[in-house]
């Protein structure tokens, strides 16, 4: 047999005996027969077959083959060209479908169950998790592949994909998907619509409305997408672009979607006010009372109408502007958390948001809140700035929403929906009032990981490492900083953590979310815009500044005591539903009403404007009124004068419980008490005020019970309630050396007098140059000479010694020793002190093999002398035929030209994998050009970057990478004229990796340019899935000019023949978003080049509406004069061998490129002209470049 492995003899023998001996195995199958399904003992390759419309127990199978094991099993299924093939697998007496061509996954199989997905199909630790029923998590996700080893499959899931266990899942060929959820836009509203059990049909769909309708989408048509960027209308081709990592067949793969509500981060601001919130929770949520009895389930009571949102307007502003969350993503979320606020958890422990309450014990564990705007400014401080929108916490995957890729839905919750149901609640708001709010910011997400800094410069403070994809941020302006792969252009950004004047971070529960200097810059080259704002960049403080917008709001109380006060009103004034008092009820409360107090707005000079009072005592109703119309009272001493009601009682017309009932008292009341009387009944009633905006029943009388005896009465209403002042003040750490303002540590605050900072006084000493504890105590007396005192304690910490940053160097012979490089000091309280690094002492001489000494000095701000002193070792460098090979991984950071130096740099990391790479390991890195003719090679030393860098390599199995960093810049001298394959090498005096170079996340790099010798063209392979980049180098370019994409220019043909010995080019040449209507083309031109002189000679091309077909592309641009059609006379050709390149100038661009044949199907041609042989042939060994050889 000719030297044949016998064992796939056998293996052929038994599927032809199989194919042709026996009759195949048809039956009818229905989706829960096939675990009884016995065809084969072991593998059985099949065809999944499509049964009745409507009736998946119509489903079945056809067998194709057996097969002994799974390999075997796979090779077959890959082979085949049917795409619904599958793969049964029999064990244990069972069958399952173990892989599929095309399919998804039923993630139902153990009904409502968390299911943990996993990053590799080794890993014991999960990195995502989500819930599988149908309201709150995943029901399906796309099968992208099945690892034998672990029984894992590859999923993708609410934009992650993931490995998951074997029980977690089942297979279901595509032609046996009865029901998939999908997105549909009708009206221009875009809708998710979510399948119950793929394998089962279904009538009606549960969906949510998240968005206007995405560009490049139509109305009622259906669209599938499991990470609802991009979407598809065949489930097929959706299938090969996730297997393939790219997105080629999706509709709208040039125009991807990012949900602005979904995307847009918590730290921002809405344009909508106060009574905006207020009016759409009473009209649109159609709530016009909060709750009352601390129940909705109060006997005879109708409380549809009523939510703990009523009047939280005010609230969720003011949250805000103080901590930092978006007020209408707020709401958003508080609706998704607590059924729009009429939760348990929401009415009995005021806890909008769910905070604390974990799956296994939701009510119990949820925390507890005096109030409901407590739980919203909880919301505010801790859970957005504090937590999911603080780039230094392990909760933060972006300040976003999002999805089980990014955001908060990564970690905050296990659907993996519920980034996009918290969003769509914002999308129904905005869309309420029009609008307004919809792309108000310009968005952008990164496209590698970075470092946000204090200014627009690579050498200013770093504040934070953005290190995930597509975190997006707000550019609030675009400003001139260093260049970074090729821009000079920076984008000012609203900071993802709280910061301070000198770009340092608050800490936890800090007081207020600083807006005024939470801002950061990054290099625009790293970002990719994914919207359009509709008024250009905007700024978080652009938005519009309405009356009590930057008001301070404080509920009475004491810890955790509610002490509301008591008022009378001294006219009648309306009730507003806003503590701006922008929008009245229709109420009036009239003149001469108690009044319960809870709440003051304070404006920016420290004035009283409006306080928070009764407005209906059956109910438990509030509303705002003018400060200036109420006078607060009390009894002689100040007490609480109110009853806080623990019970639901009657309020009778006299004080007898047989009298009328005129009112009731729901749990949780406060009222005034305003008399204490015995009824004829011999009873003790309770005086209590009832009606407020009519003298109807003004008063009436409830029974007085034992927990009333603490009351006290009102007995003078004209004694005015002094509230003695607040002095804040906290404790104070500082550095040894450094005096600070005491006086500046306090403010102090009083209820009738304002701001007292000014009035206070205090007393003790600090001895600013002596380590330890000093007490200060701060006193202020009010206008009516209330006293009160607070101590805090400085601490004054000992000054630190700085500390000198230097490692050993390794060099070669004849290398440079620079002996600052790489050397850096820092101070705990002087910060960066590296400008103040003395050399005191170097021996180093490269010239010759030995160990040296350099000793380094730096002394701080407080007198503190530091010496380190590190190794130079000097040895003779080994050939790369000498070192030992290992594998590597590289990354491109940036390509770029510098038009003063007109040299390129390039800069990115590339590692030798298995062994150290740490700063004080010697490693050299070269770019390599490998002439692709002559296979010459070509190296270009450049640095290592070891300061500054984009983002942390850490370490991989026990081996250190951090130090894997290069940049530099080339001059590639003369006599290089040519076509090269580029290489980066990292190298030891032992080990060596070489890796091409890349560019797989499509950076922005600098493709042509020229020197004043040559000019470079470096071009980016789209069509491999590496997108390896080749140089060209000539002694001049077509153009210098490039399109204004990633992409590069297209240039296909329709025809390329002899005809009259002339040679006929028919064909397209256009860029991907350049139109090409009528006089659009200023030329066009065909340059054949020779391949190894490079001489070039230059035909007209012409162009033409006149194509074989129109030319649609997804940019919705004009593409009707990319044809050209022309008849050349190439006589004049010498002999030699051409490629073909077609150049296209357009008012807009121009372009060059090269025609191939990306299916590889030209037909050869040939003619002999002149008594020279010219030949069409396809070059497969430079990407299917399309060829002329003259002979």
């Amino acid at each position: 047999m000719g030297g044949m492995d016998m064992r796939y003899v056998k293996y052929i023998f038994m599927f032809i005996f199989c194919l042709f001996i026996f009759p195949l195995n048809v039956h009818a199958l229905t989706s829960s027969e096939y675990r009884d399904r016995n065809v084969c003992s072991n593998y059985e390759v099949a065809i999944a077959k499509e049964g009745k419309a409507g009736d998946p127990s119509s489903t079945y199978a056809d067998t194709v083959g057996c097969y002994g094991t799974y390999n075997e099993a796979v090779n077959a299924m890959n082979a085949n060209t049917n795409k619904d093939v599958i793969i049964f697998e029999r064990n244990n007496g069972k069958t399952k479908i173990v892989n599929a061509k095309y399919a998804l996954v039923d993630l139902t199989l153990k009904g409502s169950k968390v299911i943990n997905y996993y990053p590799d199909t080794t890993s014991t630790t999960s990195n995502s998790y989500m819930v599988n029923n149908r309201s709150t998590g995943a029901v399906d996700g796309a099968f992208l592949g099945f690892d034998y080893s672990s029984r894992r499959a590859l999923v993708k899931v609410a934009g992650y994909k993931g490995w998951t266990n074997e029980d977690s899942y089942e297979i279901v060929p595509l032609v046996w998907v009865y029901s998939i959820g999908f997105y549909r836009s009708t009206g221009n509203i875009f809708k998710h619509n979510f399948a119950k059990k793929i394998s089962n049909t279904l009538s009606s769909y549960y969906g949510i409305q998240i968005g206007p309708l995405p560009e490049g989408l139509l109305n009622n048509k259906n669209y599938y997408s499991y990470d609802a960027h991009y979407f598809y209308t065949d489930q097929y081709k959706m299938i090969d672009d996730y297997k393939n990592n790219n997105y080629n067949n999706a509709v709208n793969k040039n125009v991807p979607y990012y949900n602005y509500y979904q995307y847009l981060p918590n730290h921002s601001k809405t344009n909508y006010s106060a009574a905006n919130i207020n009016k759409y929770i009473r009209d649109g949520l159609e709530y016009t009372e909060s709750v009352y009895g601390n129940t909705l389930n109060i006997k005879n009571q109708d409380t549809s109408n009523v939510s703990k949102l009523y009047g939280m307007g005010t609230y969720l502003i003011y949250a805000e502007s103080q901590y930092g969350g978006n007020a209408i993503l707020s709401l958003g979320l508080g609706r998704n958390e607590s059924n729009s606020g009429r939760s348990n958890i929401a009415i009995s422990k005021n806890n909008g948001y769910g905070q604390g309450a974990v799956d296994s014990s939701p009510f119990g564990s949820a925390y507890g809140f005096l109030t409901y705007q407590g739980s919203i400014y909880n919301h505010a401080q801790h859970f957005v700035t504090d937590m999911y929108q603080n780039a230094n916490h392990y909760n933060y995957n972006g300040g976003h929403f999002g999805n089980k890729q990014g955001g908060w839905n990564v970690r905050y919750a296990s659907d993996p929906f519920w980034g996009e149901k918290a969003a769509s609640y914002y999308y129904r708001f905005d869309k309420y009032y029009g609008l307004q709010d919809y792309n108000y910011y310009q968005l952008a997400i990164n496209t590698t990981s970075l470092v946000a800094r204090a200014s627009a410069s690579n050498s200013s403070k770093a504040v934070y490492n953005i290190k995930n994809m597509e975190i997006p941020v707000i550019v609030v302006a675009e400003v001139t900083g260093d260049y970074v792969a090729g821009s000079n252009v920076w984008y000012k950004i609203v900071s993802d953590k709280n910061l301070n004047s000198n770009k340092d971070s608050y800490g936890s529960y800090a007081s207020k979310f600083d807006w005024e200097n939470s801002y950061v810059y990054v290099p625009s080259a790293y970002f990719k815009k994914i919207n359009t704002a509709k008024s250009g960049l905007k700024d978080v403080s652009d938005v519009y500044p309405y009356q009590g917008r930057d008001y301070q709001y404080s509920y009475y109380n004491d810890s955790n005591t509610l002490t509301p006060k008591v008022g009378l009103t001294t006219n009648d004034t309306m009730y507003y539903y806003d503590g701006g008092l922008l929008e009245e009820t229709g109420k009036k409360l009239l003149k001469n009403k108690y009044v319960m107090v809870y709440d003051r707005a304070v404006d920016t000079n420290n004035k009283v404007v409006s306080y928070l009072v009764s407005s209906d005592y059956k109910h438990d109703q509030k509303e705002w009124v003018s400060a200036a119309n109420i006078k607060l009272v009390g009894g002689t001493y100040g007490k609480q004068t109110v009853i806080p009601v623990g019970y639901s009682s009657n309020v009778f017309v006299s004080a007898n419980e047989k009298s009328t009932i005129v009112s009731g008292i729901y749990d949780g009341t406060y009222l005034p008490v305003l008399g204490e009387e015995v009824g004829n009944d011999g009873k003790t009633y309770l005086k209590v005020p009832i009606s407020l905006t009519s003298n109807d029943n003004s008063y009436g009388y409830t029974l007085k019970t034992d927990s009333d005896a603490s009351i006290s009465l009102l007995k003078d209403n004209t004694v005015p309630v002094n509230n003695v002042p607040v002095i804040s003040a906290k404790d104070t750490q500082v550095v040894q050396g450094k005096k600070i303002d005491l006086a500046s540590l306090a403010t102090a605050f009083d209820t009738e007098d304002g701001d007292l900072t000014a009035s206070i006084t205090y007393s003790g000493i600090v001895d600013f140059n002596t380590p330890g504890k000093y007490v200060i105590t701060y006193k202020v007396v009010d206008s009516l000479k209330a006293e009160v005192t607070k101590q805090i304690t400085i601490t004054v910490i000992a000054d630190l010694e700085p500390v000198i940053n230097a490692n050993d160097v390794y060099l070669s012979i004849g290398d440079t020793f620079k002996e600052k490089e790489n050397v850096s000091a820092y101070d705990n309280e002087d910060k960066d002190i590296t400008s103040k690094i003395k050399v005191v002492f170097n021996n180093v001489d490269t010239s010759k093999k030995g160990t040296y000494k350099v000793s380094y000095e730096v002394v701080d701000s407080f007198g503190h002398k530091v010496v380190k002193e590190i190794k130079v070792i000097v040895e003779k460098e080994k050939t790369d035929e000498e070192k030992e090979k290992k594998d590597g991984e590289f990354y491109l950071n940036d390509l770029s030209f510098n038009k003063t130096t007109k040299k390129y740099s390039i800069s990115g990391y590339i590692i030798i994998k298995n062994i150290n790479n740490r700063a004080s390991d010697k490693i050299n890195y070269y770019l390599v050009l490998k002439n692709k003719v002559t296979a010459k090679t070509y190296k270009f030393k450049v640095q290592r970057w070891t300061t500054d860098v984009p983002f942390d390599l850490g370490s991989e199995n026990g081996y250190d990478y951090s130090s894997s960093w290069f940049k530099g810049e080339i001059d590639f001298g003369e006599g290089l004229i040519g076509d090269y394959d580029l290489y980066m090498e990292a190298a030891t005096n032992s080990y060596y990796s070489l890796e091409k170079v890349t560019n797989v996340f499509n950076k922005d790099i600098s493709r042509r340019n020229v020197d004043d010798k040559y000019g470079y063209n470096f071009k980016v392979n789209l069509s491999s899935k590496a997108q390896e980049i080749e140089l060209n180098i000539r002694e001049s370019l077509i153009t210098t000019s490039t399109s204004n994409t990633y992409r590069n220019m297209i240039n296909n043909y329709d025809d390329i023949s002899f005809v009259d010995k002339e040679l006929k080019l028919v064909g397209t040449s256009y860029n991907y978003g350049i139109s090409y209507e009528q006089n659009s083309v200023l030329e066009r031109s065909v340059i054949f080049e020779e391949t190894t002189s490079f001489k070039q000679y230059k035909f007209d091309l012409g162009s033409t509406n006149k194509g074989s077909y129109d030319v649609l592309t997804s940019d919705n641009k004009n593409k009707d004069f990319v044809w050209y059609d022309k008849s050349l006379d190439i006589s004049s050709l010498e002999k030699g061998r051409y490629a073909i390149i077609v150049y296209t100038k357009t008012k807009d661009v121009a372009d060059y490129g090269e025609v191939s044949d990306v299916f590889g199907m030209i037909n050869d041609a040939s003619a002999v002209i002149n008594n020279k042989k010219y030949s069409i042939i396809l070059n497969k060994e430079r990407n299917n470049r399309i060829e002329l050889i003259v002979e």
